[in-house]
């Protein structure tokens, strides 16, 4: 798991140092009895919503609902003296719960709203001068370390169609916030120490049950999603032998899109699905566990299984999720991400995909296609996709 986001850069700042957050409308009474002035109340305010944020922006990173934040981000932002009162006056109000033991490794616990806590979260606007200066140094300080990126966020808006695509979630508060992050231009770009992944709103924005990401437009033009077909699953290819009898079926099976008919049939898993289990159960899951579907696919692939198995064990689940999402940024965020800069292509990363503007997709497509061979030592299948019909074909 990894602390990279620490709540506060999407949340919006203006000259009149003005913060838009996330709170809980059922426990802001309980609050305003715990924090009398004025100050540290807008200060628990942010601190709830930053966990609102981890809750929903490190969905993948939760651990029995508990987000990963770090107190020294807690500290920098609040302030010494208020920190600790602030996290202890909010669990007396009944507002949040903390994970008292340590991520391994790490100095970091986790945080989580209590289920009152959770109950009619509203957007509210704060004064608070201070703090809005803080965040939006910290996100000024973003857009200098990725111009490029910074630029092309501020040319992202949403067709018109998105309105009855977030009607459908007016009781969501976590997808309303997902969309006006990115529409208001709050937006973070982050970058992962330990895997070299960029983290920013598009990595988070749905695509499957809720369609916000298809009503993306760049400069009011539409915007298509490049990436590899089974790009997790491919990077894997890299640890076969070149020789391998076994290797060469793999590669069929990615190529014919056949890889996870094993869960599909035999599991009764939908293709997306089989694919989340794919990456939980064969990945990155636990060491310990005993998963039905990576039984299978060592019953399929006898020798990538073996491999899998030993260096998950050796290494552990954390540290081996790590050296495949690095192996993925290496690609993605140091090679075609420079070139498409270069050529000044409007283009966001979204891990091992790229959100592009559909002028620019074949281009795109051609930079992604020679790196990811380059790294894969095989072709790959690459696919573009996006809200028009033309653009939903495989490459």
């Amino acid at each position: 798991m990894h602390d990279i986001r620490d709540g506060a850069l999407s949340q919006a700042t203006s000259s009149s140092g003005r913060l838009l957050l996330y709170v809980s409308l059922s426990s802001s009474e309980g609050v305003k009895k715990v924090f009398f002035a004025k100050f540290t109340l807008f200060k628990a305010y942010w601190l709830l919503d930053t966990i609102f944020r981890q809750s929903v922006y490190n969905r993948d990173n939760l651990t029995q609902g508990y987000a990963p934040l770090s107190f020294d981000i807690i500290q920098k932002m609040l302030g010494t003296r208020h920190a600790k009162t602030i996290v202890e006056g909010l669990k007396r109000a009944g507002c949040i719960e903390r994970r008292e033991s340590y991520y391994a490794g790490r100095k970091c616990k986790g945080y989580r709203l209590t289920e009152h806590a959770k109950q009619n979260i509203m957007r509210i606007e704060v004064k608070y001068p201070v703090l809005a200066r803080k965040i939006a140094a910290k996100k000024d300080a973003d857009k200098r370390a990725y111009p490029f990126l910074a630029e092309n966020f501020e040319r992202l808006s949403f067709r018109p169609e998105v309105a009855s695509e977030l009607a459908r979630f007016s009781d969501n508060p976590a997808m309303q916030m997902l969309y006006e992050d990115v529409a208001e231009k709050r937006y973070y770009l982050k970058r992962d120490e330990k895997t070299g992944r960029l983290f920013t709103p598009l990595v988070n924005l749905p695509s499957r049950h809720c369609h916000l990401r298809q009503h993306l437009l760049f400069d009011g033009q539409a915007a298509v999603e490049v990436d590899v077909a089974c790009a997790q699953p491919s990077l894997f290819i890299c640890f076969y032998p070149m020789d391998s009898a076994e290797r060469l079926r793999f590669i069929e099976a990615i190529w014919n899109d056949a890889l996870y008919l094993t869960a599909m049939r035999e599991l009764g898993m939908s293709r997306d699905d089989a694919k989340i289990e794919f990456l939980k159960q064969c990945a990155y899951g636990p060491i310990w566990a005993d998963y039905p579907l990576f039984k299978l696919f060592c019953r399929d692939w006898p020798e990538l299984g073996g491999i899998i198995s030993q260096k998950r064990y050796k290494l552990g689940a954390s540290r081996f999720a790590c050296e495949m999402q690095k192996r993925e940024a290496d690609i993605v965020i140091k090679k075609v991400l420079p070139e498409c800069a270069s050529e000044k292509l409007t283009v966001l990363p979204i891990h091992d995909a790229l959100l592009c503007k559909a002028a620019d997709a074949n281009r795109a497509t051609e930079i992604m296609l020679r790196h990811w061979t380059a790294a894969l030592g095989f072709v790959p299948r690459m696919k573009c996709k996006g809200w028009l019909p033309q653009h939903n074909q495989a490459a």
